[in-house]
Formats: C-alpha cells, structure tokens, sequence
C-alpha cells in the first residue's frame, strides 16, 4: 500500500497545488466573512441613520398641523358666536380672521411642500448611495470568489 501512496503521491506537485488552493480558499473565504461583518458601516447604518432622522423631522408637522386646525375652529367659531348671539362683528375684523387664517394655511401647506420636495430628493439619494454600497460589496464578493476559482480551474483534476 504504501508503494501505490508514494507512487501517485504528487510526484508531479499537482497535490501541493490543490493543498495551497484549498488553504487560500479558506482565506478567502475568512476574509469575505470579515468583509461582511464590516459591511453595515456602509450601507445599513447609513440608511437607518437617514431613516431616524426623518422620523424626527416628522414630527415637527404636529405642531404646526395642530395650529392650523386651531386657527381654522377659531374662525368657524366665530361665525357661529356672530349667528348665535346676534352680534355683528364688523368685516374688517372678519376679513383680518381670515387673512390670519389663510397665512397660517398658507404657511403650513408650503412648509409640508418644500418638505416633501427635499425628502424626495434625499430619499433618492439615499437609496442611489445604499444600491452603490451593496453593488460595491458584491463586486467585491464576486473579485474574491473569481480568485479563489482561478486558483482551481488550473488543476489537472477533470
């Protein structure tokens, strides 16, 4: 038995060469494990930190919501007062309610508009910048796993 061994035991190196790729395989695959275990800092965490601060700036609507909704019982309540109690509350009185009512409308729905037009933006941003992250890891993974092949496709063994 150990005439067969020796005889065919890689006397051509053949042997060594599948050992060594083996070994760099399992590097490579350790540092893909390394790679991976570093990724979020690129991609996940970024996103989650975009995604918190939109939830914060969201809530900053509520008071300027509440406010209009305010503004807007107010001026419903007193025409109601005007048309229960008889009384006559004079138009320019009237018209500044109104005038009032309409900045602050005005104000709020621009406010929630311009919001909008910049979260779109960022939001596109964001995603364009967490795609490339993942498409840079991936070319990364596919370059690691295409040297670890190579490595393989030179040996004899068919």
């Amino acid at each position: 038995m150990a005439g067969v061994v020796g005889e065919g035991a890689g006397t051509d190196g053949n042997a060594v060469k599948l050992s060594m790729a083996l070994r760099n395989c399992g590097g490579i695959f350790s540092d893909i494990g390394e790679h991976t275990a570093r990724q979020p800092i690129n991609d996940e965490i970024p996103w989650m930190e975009n995604l918190k601060e939109y939830q914060s700036l969201m809530g900053q609507f509520d008071g300027a919501v509440k406010s209009s909704i305010a503004a807007s019982k107010k001026f419903s309540a007193l025409a109601l007062m005007e048309g229960k109690h008889g009384e006559e509350i004079p138009v320019s009185e009237k018209e500044a309610y109104k005038s009032r009512l309409d900045n602050i409308n005005t104000v709020t729905l621009c406010e929630i508009h311009n919001f909008h037009e910049v979260m779109k933006k960022d939001f596109k941003k964001y995603m364009q910048n967490y795609l490339q992250a993942k498409m840079d890891y991936h070319q990364q993974l596919m370059t690691d796993f295409q040297a670890a092949k190579t490595a393989f496709d030179s040996l004899p063994y068919d």
